[in-house]
């Protein structure tokens, strides 16, 4: 799985009792410092293509091909005219769920997009620009705090369940997001601290799908976890 390189030891930890590696990613001098390092800013991956600003991929070659070896991915370097700003940061903030990319079109990657279409996805539109960080995608359904994003998603026939908002730290602004919280794979969902501590702990622990805290602190925003099979 890939991770921000703030993310503590000790959630790395147990991160490594699921995942055969854990990688953590520089941080992109495009982007704010408190998100420089979160993976939903980074990159986005889409039918086997990882998709990333050709400047980050420049300076940080090794570390991406290693990522992109041990998935299986094709690192799609791209231009993008960026910068800390919102919404100039979110050119690779979307959110993936089965056909359906979530995104802001108008500021997400145009290369990106072009090729979602192309693959036969449907581009899904919502105001929120930090589309991934707000959205965790499981396999039944879309999980977020956002009501437009559940309202957008209710209108394109995608499941999504809203849950009670809160209680995600992101140091540097007022609250964090809760795809950037953490991530789900095989099954599981994973959060940046202790569930219990969520406004939403109760809807989690009824989602069917095994819960792991991986502290037990405050739930913080790093930016999600980006996890992957070994091909």
């Amino acid at each position: 799985c890939v991770i921000s390189q703030e993310v503590p030891e000790e959630m790395r930890e147990n991160l490594r009792q699921s995942f055969d590696d854990v990688i953590p990613l520089p941080p992109d001098d495009e982007l704010a410092a408190p998100v420089a390092c979160h993976p939903d800013m980074i990159f986005a991956v889409l039918d086997g293509c990882m998709f990333l600003s050709a400047r980050y991929y420049a300076r940080n070659t090794a570390g991406i091909d290693r990522i992109a070896s041990h998935a299986g991915l094709t690192v799609c370097p791209v231009k993008v005219n960026r910068n800390e700003r919102y919404p100039n940061d979110v050119a690779f903030n979307v959110a993936v769920w089965r056909d359906a990319v979530i995104c802001r079109p108008d500021a997400a990657c145009r290369a990106l997009l072009d090729f979602a279409e192309k693959r036969g996805y449907r581009i899904i539109p919502v105001k929120q620009g930090y589309a991934g960080c707000s959205c965790l995608s499981c396999s039944d359904a879309v999980r977020t705090f956002d009501r437009g994003i559940k309202k957008s998603l209710d209108s394109a026939g995608i499941p999504c369940i809203l849950l009670g908002e809160g209680g995600i730290a992101l140091p540097g602004y007022d609250s964090g997001f809760l795809g950037g919280a953490g991530g789900f794979h095989d099954g599981v969902i994973y959060l940046y601290g202790n569930a219990d501590t969520l406004p939403c702990a109760g809807q989690l622990a009824l989602s069917g799908y095994r819960l792991v805290s991986l502290s037990g602190g405050r739930v913080t925003d790093y930016g999600g976890i980006k996890a992957f099979r070994k091909r």
